[in-house]
């Protein structure tokens, strides 16, 4: 999926709900962290919408890096794991 195809079905979500909810006004999106629904947001909000990262998202990517990274001692990986 592109950008646009994004910014197309956003836009048209975003005119459904405000054509259903006249006082719909989000204050934040979150999503996870793929970059195209972040810029379609953008584009059809605004910069001044605040977009917030999944947290369960953001901290599967820093530990999948950070395992990355780390000598294979299972014992250690394990404890970064249940951090």
């Amino acid at each position: 999926e592109t950008t646009e195809s994004y910014v197309a079905w956003l836009q048209s979500y975003v005119d459904t709900l405000r054509g259903l909810f006249k006082a719909w006004a989000p204050s934040c999106i979150i999503v996870d962290c793929a970059s195209g629904p972040i810029d379609a947001i953008r584009r059809v909000w605004g910069k001044d919408m605040p977009v917030y990262l999944c947290h369960w998202h953001v901290k599967r990517a820093w530990l999948k890096k950070l395992l990355s990274v780390v000598p294979r001692d299972k014992e250690l990986r394990g404890k970064i794991w249940n951090a």
